[in-house]
């Protein structure tokens, strides 16, 4: 459906922009017939609808990626503050890699990142791996 949205709205603007180019070539001009006004006046009653329309399309792309990139973070959120709720505020960057999907270097990044905002302690195994607690 997006890649549909983006071709039309390319599409409408390949027609609208060469229309309003022509009106506005054609409208100013001291030296145009009566005819020529008409044709420019015609352009752009025909081109300025088809840039509209693209327009539209691109405000619409815009903000439903946004608001799926909104729903995206919540989703990771929630999913968060369930395995920490479930592990009494106890988390590993494996641990929630596995329960969101993302990659572990995602999650460390993530947790990291967290545990800065929320002043969460970690610990650190000897094998290197990094056990977060954060404090209810």
């Amino acid at each position: 459906m997006r890649l549909f949205q983006k071709v039309l709205a390319g599409f409408l603007f390949a027609i609208g922009a060469p229309m309003l180019i022509g009106a506005i070539c054609l409208l100013p001009n001291p030296n145009a017939t009566k005819e020529d006004k008409e044709a420019g006046l015609g352009l752009l009653v025909l081109g300025v609808p088809p840039l509209v329309g693209a327009g539209l399309l691109v405000w619409n792309l815009r903000h439903t990626a946004g608001q799926a990139e909104e729903s995206k973070e919540q989703k990771l959120e929630q999913s968060f503050l369930r395995v920490l709720q479930a592990n009494g505020g106890v988390i590993t960057p494996l641990r929630l890699a596995a329960e969101t999907g993302m990659p572990i270097s995602d999650a460390k990044t993530y947790l990291d990142e967290k545990a800065q905002e929320l002043n969460a302690t970690f610990d650190v195994s000897e094998e290197g791996g990094i056990t977060y607690r954060f404090h209810f």
